[in-house]
């Protein structure tokens, strides 16, 4: 079997957010050659790489305890896991997310399917969308239709430079924290643009227009804008209806 290590960052390291945390790992096999390093968090898979050096930036992690490890295989599927790492984040003071509905935002959407599918699910701080159909996230009520839309109106004008948008995982039942490498095939949003208020006109984020998309986490980054609200406006969505789990939006 191929022999691995994390050699960054070291056990025991913090970090204060927003930081995107470089991890490396050495592997090496005696017999072979190495088909790819997995780099895992908490045991749920970040990123894979095929070539060295073996490494992977971990972008804008939440705040929270971490143990990091690194999966090897050979090119005979041999597999080996490096000794597990521990690092902390820990959450800037002044960085919050203000489109949670516990920092004053209110959420408005295009059409609901019921009730316990409004849009107030997706601004109550939970990524995973535990409790699908009971608040867990939003569903439009027009199917195999388009435009959607979910909005989130903050309390007051918000300087921003990150919006995070979470797709419905494909084991909605059992779901698990999203990484940025985690992809859907049954249920996520497959089109649609982020958008920002300038007061008179919505206009797209740097970056905001996405097509053909498989990822359950979708995040964008830009210079710090000055908003009272975003939405996500969509066009394409798998299954029949548009569901959101989770919008965030984050800044000083």
């Amino acid at each position: 079997a191929p022999s691995v290590s994390i050699t960054n960052p070291t056990s025991g390291s913090s970090y204060v957010t927003p930081v995107t945390v470089v991890i490396t790992a050495d592997a090496a096999d005696s017999d072979g050659s190495i088909a790819s390093v997995s780099f895992y968090a908490n045991g749920s898979l970040l990123a894979t790489t095929t070539a060295a050096p073996y490494s992977f930036g971990w972008v804008n992690p939440l705040a929270g305890t971490y143990v990091l490890t690194a999966v090897a295989k050979d090119n005979e599927n041999a597999t080996t896991t490096s000794a597990p790492v521990s690092m902390t984040i820990a959450q800037s003071p002044s960085r919050r997310n203000v489109a949670l509905a516990s920092n004053g935002a209110v959420a408005t959407a295009s059409s609901i399917l019921a009730p316990n599918y409004g849009p107030s699910g997706a601004i109550n701080g939970d990524r995973k969308g535990v409790s699908w159909g009971a608040g867990g996230g939003w569903n439009d009520g027009t199917p195999n239709a388009s435009p959607d839309w979910i909005q989130i109106d903050f309390n007051g004008a918000k300087t921003i430079d990150e919006i995070n948008v979470f797709s419905m995982q494909d084991n909605y039942t059992a779901p698990v924290e999203p990484t940025l490498a985690m992809t859907f095939g049954y249920w996520g949003l497959r089109a649609f643009e982020v958008q920002y208020w300038n007061g008179s006109a919505w206009v797209t984020v740097p970056n905001g227009s996405v097509t053909l998309n498989n990822k359950v986490w979708r995040q964008f980054l830009f210079t710090p804008i000055t908003t009272t609200k975003i939405r996500v406006w969509i066009t394409g969505a798998l299954n029949g209806y548009s569901r959101v789990i989770e919008v965030e939006a984050w800044g000083q």
